[in-house]
């Protein structure tokens, strides 16, 4: 029996047409997202909102040393909008869990990723909640529980934003 040229010429075009198709997916310039950016809502303009914007960038940046976002093109940017902080002051109204704790602290927010143009990527939304290791009538311990809950976000957001 003669083989031909012809599947084996075939085989070659398949093979070619498959690596310019993975090749056309993955990212020519993927770099980790250095760029970014922490935004709060204007509610969040209380003494307790100060404290948050002082110290959740410093948080943020140590997650994204430990767990850089990698994946996305060269020069694009996340813009991290805090939008809402509660901190839990009842007990599941005026009761407890059935494991007898607290109710949950709360922050939520959106990640926006954008190229270096600027132009929308990725929107993820993010939350995070925190159970308060400290009395939670004692205003004192605001400070601590906001600490604990902004270490719990900038922990998952490099878990949630990824292309």
């Amino acid at each position: 029996m003669k083989l031909s040229r012809f599947p084996l010429v075939d085989a070659r075009r398949v093979l070619g047409l498959v690596l310019l198709l993975l090749l056309g997916l993955v990212p020519a310039s993927a770099a980790p997202l250095k760029r970014v950016k922490v935004q709060f809502a204007p509610s969040l303009s209380s003494p307790l909102g100060a404290q948050i914007r002082s110290i959740f960038p410093a948080q943020l940046q140590a997650a994204l040393d430990e767990r850089p976002i990698d994946g996305f093109p060269d020069g694009a940017s996340v813009t991290i909008r805090v939008e809402m902080i509660q901190l839990s002051s009842d007990m599941v109204g005026g009761g407890f869990f059935d494991d007898n704790l607290p109710s949950f602290d709360t922050v939520e927010g959106v990640a926006l990723v954008r190229d270096a143009r600027g132009k929308l990527i990725k929107s993820v939304p993010l939350i995070a909640n925190s159970r308060p290791l400290y009395n939670m009538m004692d205003v004192n311990n605001e400070p601590k529980r906001v600490i604990a809950l902004m270490d719990v976000l900038a922990y998952w957001i490099p878990r949630q934003v990824h292309p």
